[in-house]
């Protein structure tokens, strides 16, 4: 019954990530093209990495909990797997944005972005 819950939170908790993970929020503001061009904004950067950071410490407390009921009772290999296919990868993802958007709020905001050779402007 204790690993039912702790699976049934995880699946909740991981819709929430992927949501953050793919939603407009990241896609908006922490896009390639602006992180490549430094035209970002800190203020907008800083709601993000804040985010990133609450959702990654609510799967790092699902992982702790899961991990103790898997292995108890799937036993270690079956419990790794478990693991690193559904769970270590969202929260690795959730620490590269929270990790980039760290840096990027701290740094200062871009006015315009930085134009290619053959932007005209």
């Amino acid at each position: 019954l204790e690993l039912a819950r702790a699976v049934h939170s995880f699946v909740a908790h991981r819709n929430r990530c992927l949501e953050f993970i793919h939603g407009d929020l990241v896609g908006t503001w922490l896009n390639p093209w602006q992180l490549e061009r430094n035209f970002t904004n800190p203020v907008q950067i800083e709601g993000i990495a804040h985010n990133a950071q609450q959702l990654l410490n609510d799967m790092t407390g699902l992982q702790d909990e899961l991990s103790t009921h898997l292995h108890a009772l799937t036993g270690k290999r079956s419990a790794e797997e478990w693991l690193q296919t559904l769970l270590i990868p969202v929260s690795r993802r959730l620490t590269e944005i929270r990790n980039v958007a760290a840096v990027r709020a701290a740094s200062e905001a871009g006015v315009r972005p930085l134009l290619d050779d053959d932007d005209d402007g």
